[in-house]
């Protein structure tokens, strides 16, 4: 989230559309070209700026490199190990699936991610997740977001319950993991202040 396009706002900008760029790159063919023709507004790594396009061109890049798409490879080297199967993500016009989201689970086979990265990347015998980078991935590389989290790789870092890590979607969506407690949690409403709840427990 530091490549330095002009990706719309930082996050809590009021009366701005931060996912502009999202929108129209929507309307496109061709996603990942037009994430890299996005104009630069600072020097990579030096601003954080949640955008989507980072993650999509992501996706894209796992499609060229593995020859199957992100599900593809999610599906093989992570949901079926976990017995997740029941499945569904969209993909762009070049059969890239939506890298900033909109994958779908239901909630049980959310909580089975999240007690993988609470069991450091074990599930029964087999590591799947080599445990170094998960740790890596689920501390912070950026410190300061504009808000008042942490950043690690696709992880909020919470920088006020020390090692909690949450994967944060769109509308309520939610996976906090609490290593410290012993605790996974899965959030799928609305209408309510997901940061709150993890306090409160």
């Amino acid at each position: 989230m530091q490549s330095g396009w002009d990706c719309g706002v930082p996050l809590g900008a009021p009366g701005i559309n931060a996912d502009r760029q999202l929108a129209e790159m929507r309307r496109r063919v061709d996603w990942a070209q037009f994430a890299l023709d996005l104009p630069m507004t600072s020097e990579p790594g030096m601003r954080f700026l949640y955008c989507n396009a980072n993650c999509h061109l992501l996706s894209a890049l796992l499609t060229r490199v593995t020859g199957t798409n992100a599900l593809g490879v999610a599906r093989r080297e992570l949901f079926e190990p976990l017995g997740i199967r029941d499945i569904a993500w969209p993909a762009d016009p070049k059969g890239d699936n939506y890298g900033w989201g909109d994958l779908q689970l239901h909630p049980r086979d959310m909580a089975r991610l999240g007690q993988l990265f609470l069991q450091r990347g074990r599930w029964g015998e087999r590591q799947i997740i080599p445990e170094a980078w998960l740790r890596t991935a689920t501390r912070a590389h950026v410190e300061h977001t504009g808000g008042k989290d942490k950043y690690g790789y696709f992880w909020w870092v919470s920088d006020e319950l020390p090692g909690l890590f949450e994967a944060v979607g769109r509308g309520g969506q939610r996976i906090t993991v609490w290593p410290d407690k012993d605790l996974v949690l899965v959030y799928t409403g609305g209408g309510f202040e997901a940061g709150d709840l993890a306090p409160f427990i």
